[in-house]
């Protein structure tokens, strides 16, 4: 606080005294953008179309669009992408490049590789009966399950798309109920 009125007395005013809420910096946003195109995507994913162009074209569709428009792609990438409007133009582009980038990079770690049956976003993990997956339960955080032809699953957290930390906690977390 005190950093902040020597700072600009005008913004511990406004901030502390006021309590104004603060727009979200750039940075914060690039997670909640992330998992929001990626929920849109498994939403719409079939095996034909569970690929990095599709990804790709469906984060380009959601830029290009009026932010009142997003919403109907995806009521969470609506919500996400209406921060955007609160940066400043170049930290909006700076943003939206980065998030690209980390989309794009989802073909080069493996997202794609192997063919799905069926994908369930995060919103539909929660309307899921447990009666539709015999034998499972969960104790983290899951964005998405990956149905594969075979009958198996991969349970996916986004931020950890890839990495072997994230395996490793679904093994752990897998193993606690003989799965």
């Amino acid at each position: 606080s005190l950093d902040t009125y020597t700072e600009c007395p005008l913004k511990f005013y406004y901030a502390r005294l006021l309590k104004l809420p603060r727009p979200p910096a750039a940075r914060s946003q690039r997670g909640t953008l992330i998992h929001a195109v990626l929920e849109a995507f498994n939403a719409r994913a079939t095996p034909e179309t569970h690929t990095a162009e599709a990804l790709l074209a469906l984060w380009r569709h959601a830029v290009q669009l009026p932010p009142a428009s997003v919403g109907a792609l995806s009521p969470a990438l609506g919500r996400a992408m209406g921060y955007l409007a609160a940066l400043d133009p170049l930290e909006r582009e700076d943003l939206l490049a980065d998030v690209e980038a980390c989309l794009a990079d989802l073909g080069r770690q493996g997202y794609f590789d192997e063919p799905i049956a069926r994908a369930w976003p995060e919103t539909a993990i929660r309307k899921l009966e447990l009666s539709q997956l015999p034998g499972y339960r969960f104790s983290m955080a899951v964005d998405a399950l990956l149905e594969r032809p075979d009958g198996s699953f991969d349970l996916l957290d986004y931020k950890c798309l890839g990495g072997a930390k994230y395996k490793a906690k679904a093994e752990t977390e897998l193993g606690k109920f003989g799965v």
